[in-house]
């Protein structure tokens, strides 16, 4: 049995490799876009024009992967067919009446997503009684997870900000002033 280390700095390369392999050797230009740029080690995120292009990519992928040892689980999309059509044990949930409801949600590459209304969400909590101190702001920046920079005009200002608490020298644990929190 072959057995990789995880947490080398080749780590991520050689998990994504094998992957790379299986898209080159693709003669579909759709399946080789598919696996090679929608695709982050076990998670796939991708799409078509319409649904019977969505089907044909899905049986595609499905049994290009399994010829590669490779079975995709967890499948889940905004048209509920594309979903009931596979065995259960390929679906992120098997209960219809989740999948269509407005009210599901799942993780995507660390992002919420709803298939239904097909919309990505992002969420931030703060306390009524947020401390306003360079440790727990720097601490709440730092939780927004955002792989593909949808956040980022907001992510850019929050971390300017950031910038001008190091300028003026605060302390991890002082209050923020007035008029740094106007800015």
């Amino acid at each position: 049995m072959a057995r990789m280390a995880y947490g080398i700095a080749s780590s991520s390369y050689h998990s994504i490799r094998p992957l790379k392999a299986l898209a080159d050797s693709c003669t579909n230009s759709n399946l080789r876009l598919a696996i090679n740029n929608d695709m982050y080690v076990d998670g796939l995120l991708t799409g078509a024009s319409d649904v019977e292009q969505a089907t044909q990519l899905q049986d595609e992928i499905i049994a290009t992967l399994k010829a590669a040892c490779f079975d995709i689980r967890k499948w889940t999309s905004s048209v509920s067919s594309l979903v009931e059509r596979l065995p259960s044990a390929f679906r992120e949930t098997s209960d219809e009446m989740i999948i269509n409801s407005n009210d599901y949600t799942v993780k995507t590459l660390g992002i919420k997503w709803s298939p239904v209304p097909d919309h990505f969400t992002f969420t931030v909590y703060l306390d009524k009684d947020f401390p306003f101190k360079k440790r727990k702001i720097l601490s709440e920046v730092t939780k927004l997870f955002d792989p593909l920079g949808w956040l980022s005009p907001t992510t850019i200002q929050l971390k300017s900000f950031l910038q001008i608490l190091w300028k003026d020298r605060l302390t991890w644990d002082e209050t923020l002033s007035l008029t740094i929190l106007e800015q």
